[in-house]
């Protein structure tokens, strides 16, 4: 998110110097000096909407879910509880090894059974980014067939709903592997 403000502060710098190389489309039009307020508008209304909608996400706050073996973590927003399993966890070599094996959801159902506490605030910071990924997928779906089928589309609902349910059934697949993980976890 740091980053895409960062960005905007650049475009907005650029188009207050009546250069518009970020937006290729327009860079070139005739009626640069009506467009250019517009732009700049619209690139502060997105740089509020941004502070507005993100403003207390400090991201070193979940730095643990990624690292949890990471000396050097911010836990004062912890429980007691999180906090002592926290410190058994970074202690801990078997999940130490499994952290380096597992993909990082895989290793969260895998402390499920000893770290319960911690699994449970690790799984409800992971879980939000679930239905960003899927609007991803069904945007990078959608791009593929408009690129592959650009000559003969004639309705993109149809391909993207088969492209859809294509990803449907590799996420059950997926859900299935995971409850059995999580059962052969305990």
């Amino acid at each position: 998110m740091a980053a895409f403000k960062g960005k905007l502060l650049i475009w907005k710098r650029r188009v207050n110097d009546n250069n518009l190389d970020m937006f290729p489309l327009t860079a070139n039009t005739k009626f640069t000096d009506k467009i250019i307020p517009i732009i700049n508008d619209s690139l502060t209304l997105s740089d509020q909407k941004l502070d507005h909608y993100f403003s207390s996400l400090d991201l070193k706050l979940f730095d643990w879910v990624r690292n949890p073996f990471n000396p050097s973590l911010e836990t004062s927003h912890f429980s007691l509880k999180e906090e002592e399993e926290l410190a058994e966890l970074k202690n801990d070599r078997t999940f130490q090894m499994k952290f380096n094996e597992l993909e990082l959801s895989q290793f969260w159902i895998y402390t499920k059974k000893e770290y319960p506490n911690l699994t449970k605030l690790a799984h409800s910071v992971l879980l939000p980014f679930s239905t960003s990924y899927l609007c991803e997928v069904a945007f990078s779906a959608l791009n593929e067939i408009k690129n592959k089928k650009r000559e003969r589309l004639i309705n993109v609902e149809e391909e993207l709903r088969v492209a859809h349910r294509r990803f449907h059934h590799e996420l059950i697949h997926y859900i299935g592997l995971v409850a059995c993980s999580i059962r052969h976890a305990y």
